[in-house]
């Protein structure tokens, strides 16, 4: 999928193919896949989908998902922070990653038990970083007014 946008990149160039707000939209949709991805790396649930009830048995270690939050998180505050997007084209984003981790908690359950502290970490940091966007991007749009 990556190379097929840099295809479209490329030819946009060339050809004027598409406008800003497709090249929007590939991009969140590009990066809404990153978080299935990066889910899909964790131990614990790589495990469980196997159907091994005791994955900590399987890997012999003590296992945990602390990290799989702070993955999610970081991703949507970089592409809050750093994608020159629109905040409404970011709500599918917003959406999965609302979504993945709670599903995956109440599919599989937590390590720990402890999955709904970090389900609501994760939706008020989520909740934060879209209400800065969206404060961010109205201030832009009254300063631009101004001018």
């Amino acid at each position: 999928i990556g190379l097929v946008i840099a295809i479209v990149a490329f030819l946009q160039r060339r050809c004027c193919l598409l406008g800003p707000a497709a090249f929007e939209i590939m991009a969140v949709l590009m990066v809404s896949m990153w978080i299935p991805v990066g889910v899909m790396t964790d131990r614990w649930y790589v495990s469980r989908f196997y159907g091994f009830e005791d994955p900590e048995a399987v890997v012999q270690r003590s296992l945990s998902d602390a990290w799989l939050p702070l993955l999610i998180d970081i991703v949507i505050t970089g592409t809050h922070l750093a994608l020159p997007v629109r905040w409404c084209v970011l709500l599918p984003l917003q959406l999965c990653a609302v979504m993945c981790y709670p599903l995956l908690t109440f599919t599989c359950g937590a390590p720990r038990g402890d999955g709904f502290t970090g389900m609501v970490t994760l939706v008020l940091l989520i909740l934060f970083a879209s209400r800065g966007k969206h404060s961010f991007e109205t201030l832009h749009r009254q300063h631009f007014r101004m001018v």
